[in-house]
């Protein structure tokens, strides 16, 4: 049997939503970007402990990470509702990769100051990834 037909099978049979171009297309930018997230999540833990050493801090960071999934996931299904889902997820993963570089442009050029610069983008770029959770779903 020729190995690219048994390949088409099989993602036709039990994967069959990958038939579809863009699903896949969406599908491998999510893949992309949750991997470039918890990367970045992972980063700035790592940044805070190196620069600071205080394991305070480090819970700090990550309490603050996910402050705005806490407050604003309520109500990001109601306001993604009312704007192009397409638009929106361009938007927000676009802004979340402006963040991930400004962020690493910082650190790659010591000019990083843990206050401003690494407490500031956190909650952010989360902000900007719960609001397109909802558009990812509904699209």
């Amino acid at each position: 049997m020729n190995l690219k037909l048994a390949g088409t099978r099989l993602v036709h049979n039990n994967f069959h939503a990958l038939t579809h171009r863009n699903y896949r297309y969406f599908w491998m930018g999510q893949c992309v970007s949750l991997i470039g997230t918890w990367m970045q999540n992972i980063g700035q833990a790592w940044l805070v402990l190196t620069l600071t050493g205080s394991p305070l801090l480090l819970g700090l960071i990550g309490t603050v990470q996910f402050l705005p999934i806490t407050l604003f996931s309520l109500f990001a299904g109601v306001v993604i509702d009312k704007f192009p889902k397409k638009r929106i997820l361009i938007v927000t993963q676009s802004v979340s990769m402006c963040l991930a570089l400004t962020m690493s442009l910082l650190v790659f050029t010591d000019t990083v100051v843990w206050l401003c610069h690494d407490a500031c983008p956190a909650p952010r770029h989360h902000q900007y990834v719960r609001h397109a959770d909802p558009a990812g779903v509904q699209y």
